[in-house]
């Protein structure tokens, strides 16, 4: 996934269980490694957690939301 299709302040929401979501925190790019993203829940702002930026678009884990869906 390019860095392009992700975006700091994106929101995604989990996929399966407890649904949870998440917003785009920091996008970290190392030379020779695949991009990461730091995704911190807007539940509590204590919950950071680490992922390829990869696994956003992985539709069995994360979904974007919709603009037209309330953020809460």
């Amino acid at each position: 996934m390019s860095r392009q299709a992700v975006q700091i302040g994106t929101v995604y929401e989990s996929v399966g269980g407890l649904r949870q979501r998440w917003e785009v925190s920091e996008i970290i790019e190392k030379p020779g490694h695949p991009t990461h993203v730091r995704l911190t829940s807007l539940r509590t702002t204590k919950d950071v957690r680490l992922f390829a930026a990869a696994a956003l678009g992985d539709r069995t884990r994360f979904r974007p939301l919709s603009e037209r869906e309330p953020v809460h």
